[in-house]
């Protein structure tokens, strides 16, 4: 079970307070809370157990006024008020109730899979919008690298010790390093407008808590198996409609026996100044519509519906086998990262590090070594958020 139904109201909602900064689980809790999305579906969920409810209420009697035998110049005649009621005698009220039960379950597995999906999404916009957090500050701290190497160059240029080349080219990458900021903080907001749309809210989100490494949780890798427990939601909602199919059938055979009308009137002969009683019963025949297409028709959408769950959980393994094996390609790449890459760029960067506080190297040589190891942060960043997406991806593919 995804979500709590008891955390849900028919009643419409206030907008939610969207916190300064916002941690992955506090965007979950918002969606859970306020999502248009499940309060739509909560609200079809009420309505049908309405409907199931008024299921198996009796069709209202009616009044029967009769004259038999009047004219209008004689006080002949006889007079009768009654009542008629039909009665409903192949259990269609309480097949009914049972179709309308049915599509309350319905409902309630459709909520479960919309939230799987508008958790897939948070998860998703999330990642994404982390990884444009951190990535613009990388941006950032390379722009203000390239700024100091083009002071450096315009200080040179003027002792006459760079030419005017070195100058325009240090310019230019100053200019490349701008834009590349600037585009970085334009996807960055995007980003945040895509996470509050995920999540369903209005408002701002100014910045996120959580980072790539601290979104992934590790106890959560470690413990992949113990997640596909429980029935994925698509396949429970197939179920479920299958289950509403055959009730349906059911309430269509049901219907086949057509309700009986019993009337029961006082009668006032006037000529014989009498009263008396008079009893009626009327059967439908079925001879123009006996609903037999009828059945024939709900047959054959359960057949439907049970092909959909098997389509359903063919596709489900698909998913699921193909979200497993972009997991561990993107596990593989980020222990290469962790064990290889990483410790090389650190290596290295540090190497320029001690050659310019011993004088081996200029400054210019040392910032060209920190804005190539800038790039690497970045290509990191981008492997953690494939990492955080295929992990995500997988978490939606046995449904959870």
């Amino acid at each position: 079970m995804l979500w709590s139904a008891a955390a849900f109201s028919a009643e419409p909602q206030s907008a939610a307070a969207v916190p300064e900064k916002l941690s992955l689980r506090d965007a979950i809790a918002l969606a859970e809370q306020k999502h248009p999305g499940l309060l739509e579906l909560e609200a079809e969920r009420q309505a049908a157990w309405a409907r199931a409810r008024a299921a198996t209420a009796w069709d209202n009697p009616e009044l029967l006024l009769r004259t038999e035998g009047t004219t209008f110049s004689s006080e002949e005649g006889d007079y009768m008020v009654g009542i008629g009621q039909s009665i409903p005698i192949g259990g269609s009220p309480g097949k009914a109730r049972k179709a309308g039960q049915m599509e309350a379950a319905l409902n309630a597995s459709a909520k479960e899979l919309r939230l799987l999906e508008i958790l897939q999404k948070i998860r998703s916009a999330y990642s994404t919008a982390a990884y444009q957090q951190e990535a613009l500050r990388e941006r950032e701290s390379l722009l203000s690298e390239a700024t100091e190497r083009l002071g450096i160059a315009e200080a040179r240029r003027e002792l006459g010790q760079a030419s005017q080349e070195q100058e325009a080219a240090a310019r230019l990458l100053n200019l490349e390093a701008r834009s590349e900021y600037e585009r970085a903080e334009a996807l960055w907001q995007n980003a945040l407008s895509e996470l509050k749309a995920a999540i369903g809210l209005q408002g701002r989100i100014i910045s996120l808590a959580d980072t790539l490494e601290s979104s992934l949780s590790l106890n959560e890798l470690d413990s992949l198996s113990a997640f596909a427990e429980d029935e994925h939601p698509a396949l429970s909602e197939a179920r479920a409609q299958s289950a509403l199919q055959e009730a349906l059938m059911a309430l269509a055979k049901a219907e086949r026996i057509p309700p009986i009308n019993v009337e029961i009137l006082y009668r006032r002969m006037e000529s014989e100044r009498k009263d008396g009683v008079d009893f009626g019963i009327g059967i439908p025949l079925p001879i123009f519509s006996s609903g037999r297409h009828q059945v024939e028709a709900a047959r054959q959408e359960v057949a439907a519906a049970k092909e959909r769950e098997r389509l359903t959980a063919v596709e489900l393994e698909r998913r699921r086998e193909s979200a497993w094996q972009n997991l561990k390609l993107a596990l593989s790449n980020d222990q290469r990262w962790k064990k290889e890459i990483l410790p090389a760029v650190r290596t290295i960067l540090q190497t320029r590090e001690d050659c310019y506080a011993a004088g081996d190297i200029s400054l210019e040589t040392l910032l060209k070594g920190r804005g190539a190891a800038a790039e690497y942060r970045l290509a990191r960043l981008e492997s953690l958020r494939e990492l955080l997406l295929a992990f995500f991806e997988y978490k939606a593919a046995i449904g959870n």
